[in-house]
């Protein structure tokens, strides 16, 4: 999410790196980085989207698909036609992009150790890429930490996102261009699966819980970002009309009080009763909110519209087990795990919302993976570019490569 909170901005170290550069327009807070700069990145201006301070404006209701979810399913439509090209020969697309991912790495210090320009088949990269663990790519990354380039991918270093394991406390994973057009072959896809199957999706603003929130502006000590400036990066050229959308502006998740984020976020949530679409990693995460939004009551009242101000105390005297109906009328699908340990919080967030369709996420590893009865489990290897599609058409056919980062 972009590092803007509310009031003043906060303030990066003045770095300048390679794929990098900050932007500021005249008075607003909306710094940004232009972070499409690797040659190969396909999105123009991922990274340059500028993001009001204001509170976006409700979405008319009734007209239909809304103009930028029009653009996002047309835009979309190339990588779907392409998602079901690849259905259609799935061994032979996995071999071709196998083939070009080596290829584009063969130069590297990883593709070099490993002996890149020879594998010429899935079971040469097989018996040749060993499968190891983070440990087993720390000192190389953190090289690229401290600057150094062409180790792990070709690509320029974009930026580095931390995971959210909590056993490790957040390893650093590189992002180039490569890895952000991997991203956007899982994601474009199901997007245009999603407004196809849930057609009110697109009537209206959407919530995206995809970056950690309340997380403090961070750059490794040669300035490069770590976490990219926005969510709506990862859908490459649509990133602006994505960013139009977004009933809680990409700001307020770097708000780094925790109860100061939630005010914002619940009061912004409140204020969007266009609000058709929410995705986040797990349910408990959407269900926490609402159900914060009682005892929040007193703090978000006050900055409330007329109009959200009368929903919202219709809804407090309903109580939260009536739904949230009154609230969003229109939410039509939210995105969240559904299975296992994630599947009473999933039960719950039906129970919160029975106006929607929870959209389970069918152990999707990729942001935004929304309901898709396409089937597919999408891995990305953030180190050597390497990623294989596993759907059920293909598991006899293709099989499974690919080493786990």
């Amino acid at each position: 999410m972009s590092r803007a909170a509310t009031g003043s901005p906060p303030r990066l170290p003045p770095c300048r790196t390679p794929g990098m550069r900050l932007v500021r327009r005249g008075s607003s807070h909306s710094a940004t980085r232009a972070i499409c700069a690797a040659k190969n990145w396909s999105a123009s201006g991922v990274g340059d989207v500028q993001h009001a301070a204001l509170r976006p404006a409700p979405l008319p209701a009734g007209l239909g698909m809304i103009a930028p979810w029009r653009e996002i399913q047309a835009g979309t439509e190339a990588a779907f036609r392409a998602f079901e090209a690849a259905r259609a020969g799935p061994a032979g697309a996995r071999r071709a992009l196998l083939a070009e991912i080596l290829k584009a790495n063969t130069a590297t210090e990883f593709g070099r150790g490993l002996g890149f320009g020879r594998i010429d088949s899935d079971e040469a990269y097989r018996a040749t890429v060993p499968i190891r663990g983070y440990d087993g790519f720390a000192t190389t990354i953190s090289r690229m930490a401290d600057g150094a380039g062409g180790r792990l991918f070709a690509d320029p270093l974009i930026a580095f996102e931390r995971t959210g394991g909590t056993m490790s406390g957040g390893n650093l994973i590189p992002y180039g261009a490569a890895q952000l057009n991997a991203f956007a072959a899982a994601v474009l896809p199901m997007l245009h699966d999603l407004v196809t199957r849930h057609p009110g999706v697109a009537e209206g603003r959407l919530y995206a819980a995809i970056s950690p929130a309340t997380r403090a502006p961070e750059t490794t000590a040669t300035c490069i970002p770590v976490g990219l400036v926005s969510d709506a990066a990862y859908l490459g050229a649509l990133a602006d009309p994505f960013a139009r959308l977004l009933a809680v502006p990409d700001e307020v998740g770097a708000i780094t009080d925790v109860e100061t984020w939630r005010t914002r976020t619940l009061t912004d949530l409140v204020e969007a009763d266009d609000l058709s679409f929410v995705t986040v990693w797990s349910p408990s995460f959407f269900t926490a909110l609402i159900e914060a939004l009682p005892g929040a009551a007193d703090r978000v009242l006050p900055r409330l519209t007329p109009g959200a101000r009368t929903r919202l105390e219709h809804w407090l005297a309903a109580g939260p087990e009536a739904g949230t109906s009154t609230l969003w009328p229109r939410l039509a699908a939210v995105s969240a795990w559904t299975d296992a340990s994630s599947a009473p919080f999933a039960n719950r967030l039906a129970t919160l919302c029975p106006q929607a369709a929870i959209a389970p996420r069918a152990g999707c590893q990729a942001p935004l993976a929304f309901t898709s009865n396409l089937g597919y489990r999408f891995y990305v290897h953030n180190l050597a570019r390497f990623y294989t599609c596993d759907w059920p058409e293909m598991a006899k056919a293709a099989g499974a490569t690919g080493a786990a980062a």
